[in-house]
């Protein structure tokens, strides 16, 4: 299976997800930090996501298996299929 990204990549987003919460930060092409880590009540995720994600961040989330259930993925991955910018 081939993905191909036709978008300029701006910036490489990784986010650890927590039960609760999640963590965020992310860096450019040059490896220089454009999202300095912060924390996320997964209450604000949505809306933080639409306002501050654009179509062309590349997000990476890590979690582990037993705070990723197919609801918290869907939840996580749901503001970034419409994020803007």
């Amino acid at each position: 299976m081939s993905t191909e990204i036709s978008l300029p990549i701006e910036r490489y987003l990784g986010i650890d997800l927590h039960k609760h919460y999640l963590v965020i930060g992310g860096v450019n092409a040059q490896q220089a930090i454009v999202l300095p880590p912060r924390r996320i009540d997964l209450d604000d995720w949505p809306k933080w996501a639409k306002t501050h994600l654009t179509k062309n961040d590349l997000v990476v989330v890590e979690a582990t298996q037993s705070h990723c259930t197919l609801r918290a993925c869907e939840f996580i991955m749901c503001p970034l299929s419409t994020a803007t910018g």
